[in-house]
């Protein structure tokens, strides 16, 4: 089976996805945001948090050397599912694309800004990083996940990217799509 790294926005499906992965193909989940939080605290000088991670080149080679690591150790009889918001489609390209190794981008572009903070707030759990914000910062944010998924789909589109659209009404649904779709690749 091949390893997959699963991108985008956050409140994107990221987690369903790998979750949903796991639970039917056994697949080892590494959380980007786990990863990233124990980077910063152990390293809190290199400033690498969840709005500078993205963007933060010594964290993508640090991910990278982690993923090779893994896949050596495992001998790939354990393939694994990244999820991360801290990884972009082109540093998956430069980093992660190869033989073995697919890409998923779950997007938010066909969704208006209040749509999204109205779905962000319905499913908003107390620790959820998102709940104590005010709803003027994230609709701000809506703002700039929707930019960046449309960005994105545009991007996956050109370079023969899978790009899957996660902002729609029945989420149930549309991961069991993402799920059958992906099977022919995963099996390969």
């Amino acid at each position: 089976m091949k390893n997959v790294i699963i991108i985008g926005p956050p409140r994107a499906g990221k987690s369903t996805l790998s979750n949903l992965l796991t639970n039917k193909y056994h697949y080892q989940i590494i959380r980007g945001d786990t990863l990233r939080k124990a980077f910063h605290l152990v390293f809190p000088k290199l400033n690498i948090s969840s709005t500078t991670a993205i963007h933060h080149e010594l964290f993508k080679k640090f991910l990278y050397e982690f993923m090779n690591s893994n896949i050596t150790y495992a001998r790939n009889n354990y393939p694994y599912v990244l999820e991360s918001c801290d990884i972009t489609v082109e540093d998956y390209q430069k980093y992660f694309q190869n033989d073995n190794t697919i890409l998923c981008f779950l997007g938010l572009a066909e969704i208006t800004p209040e749509q999204l903070l109205s779905h962000i707030r319905y499913y908003d759990s107390p620790n959820d990083w998102s709940a104590n914000r005010t709803d003027n910062y994230m609709l701000e944010k809506c703002i700039e996940y929707i930019s960046y998924s449309k960005k994105n789909k545009l991007f996956c589109q050109e370079h023969h990217l899978n790009y899957f659209e996660t902002s729609v009404v029945n989420r149930e649904i549309t991961f069991n799509k993402i799920l059958k779709q992906l099977e022919k690749d995963i099996l390969n």
